[in-house]
C-alpha cells in the first residue's frame, strides 16, 4: 500500500531485491577457493578455542591484543569465533555466508533509500550501486565485513521503519535498530557513524507529541 510520501515498497520488491542480490553475488563473483590473506590464521587460532564463555572471552582478547592491538572489536571477534566453529576451514562455506550477508546489506540499503525518498526506482538504483561497488570485494573475500554491513544498514532500515509506526510495533523496531546498530559499531568502528543518523534524524524531523 502506498504511504503518504509516495510509492509503497511491498514484500514483492523485498523478495526481488534479496533474490536478485544473492543471484548477482553468487553467479557473477566466483569464489576464490581459499581463505584469503590473514583469515587462515584467524580460523586456525579460533578453532583451538573452546566453544564456551571462556572461549568467547579468549577470542575477544586475542583480537584486541594480537590481531589488532589497540582496536577493540568484540562483535567482530565473536563473529570470527562463531564462524570458525560453524564453518571450520571450508572456503565455499565462508563464501556463501559472506554473499548471503552482503545480499542482506544491499536490500537494507534499498529500504533506507526508499524510506528517505519514498521512491522505489531510487531505492533500486541505490541498491544496484552498492551491488556493483568495488567496495564489495572485501566483503566477499574477508569474513565479517558483509555481516557487519548487514547489521548496521539493517539497523538503520529498522529505525526508519519504526518512525512510520506507533505503539508496540514502533517500540520493538526501535529496540531492534539499537541492537543492530550497536552490533555494527562494535564489530568495526567505521559503522559507528551510522549510529548518529537516528539522533540527527530525530532532531531534524522532531515530531509533535500529544
Amino acid at each position: 500500500m502506498p504511504d503518504a510520501r509516495g510509492e509503497g515498497f511491498g514484500w514483492r520488491l523485498d523478495v526481488a531485491l534479496l533474490v536478485g542480490a544473492w543471484a548477482w553475488l553468487l553467479a557473477l563473483h566466483p569464489p576464490v577457493g581459499f581463505l584469503w590473506a590473514e583469515y587462515p590464521r584467524i580460523v586456525y587460532t579460533y578453532l583451538l578455542l573452546p566453544f564456551s564463555l571462556e572461549g568467547m572471552k579468549a577470542a575477544i582478547a586475542w583480537q584486541a591484543t594480537v590481531h589488532t592491538p589497540g582496536l577493540v572489536r568484540p562483535v567482530r571477534a565473536i563473529q570470527w569465533w562463531l564462524a570458525a566453529k560453524a564453518l571450520g576451514c571450508s572456503p565455499p562455506a565462508y563464501f556463501v555466508a559472506m554473499a548471503a550477508a552482503l545480499g542482506v546489506a544491499i536490500w537494507a540499503v534499498a529500504r533506507i533509500a526508499w524510506h528517505v525518498t519514498g521512491r522505489r526506482a531510487t531505492a533500486v538504483f541505490v541498491a544496484a550501486c552498492l551491488a556493483v561497488s568495488y567496495a564489495n570485494a572485501y566483503s566477499l573475500l574477508f569474513f565479517g565485513f558483509g555481516l557487519t554491513a548487514a547489521a548496521a544498514f539493517g539497523g538503520l532500515a529498522a529505525y526508519f521503519r519504526a518512525e512510520e509506526l506507533e505503539g508496540r510495533a514502533r517500540a520493538w523496531r526501535h529496540a531492534l535498530a539499537f541492537l543492530l546498530l550497536a552490533a555494527g559499531g562494535l564489530a568495526h568502528e567505521t559503522f559507528l557513524a551510522l549510529a548518529l543518523v537516528p539522533g540527527a534524524h530525530a532532531l531534524i524531523t522532531r515530531r509533535p507529541r500529544a
